[in-house]
């Protein structure tokens, strides 16, 4: 089982819950929260949605990428609902700067036409790193 740091509202961490079902998540709704979570260690990958903690998702992305220790883990920016920052070229830029940052992902819900949240699913566990099973020497 990975675990995953959810960076979300409340509102958000239930669909991530819904959606990830299969992880242990370690569910923040702050920056100070998910550093330290970060600090302690042992995070696989990090998700943080667009709002998260008063839209501060990419402070927390700069912090993770700037940071020796937690720039290797892959994080993944998400939009679960459509209607935030509708208007194209900020959602554009947004998406520019996730890449510019470094982020691995920049998924948005409204983007999967059938069974969103499987594929989102899909596309979220692409990057969860691979752990290799014992050999049977």
């Amino acid at each position: 089982m990975y675990r995953i740091l959810l960076a979300a509202s409340p509102e958000s961490q239930e669909i991530c819950q819904r959606i990830l079902k299969n992880h242990y998540l370690l569910c923040v709704a702050t920056v100070p929260e998910a550093q330290q979570y970060l600090e302690a260690g042992n995070i696989d990958l990090i998700i943080c949605t667009l709002v998260f903690d008063d839209s501060r998702m990419i402070d927390l992305l700069r912090l993770v990428k700037e940071h020796r220790k937690w720039k290797h883990i892959p994080f993944i920016c998400l939009r679960l609902v459509s209607r935030i920052l509708d208007h194209p070229n900020t959602l554009e830029g947004i998406q520019n700067a996730c890449e510019a940052l470094g982020a691995a992902a920049f998924l948005d819900i409204g983007c999967y036409s059938v069974a969103p949240e499987k594929q989102m699913l899909e596309d979220i566990e692409k990057h969860l790193p691979s752990r290799k099973k014992p050999s049977r020497n």
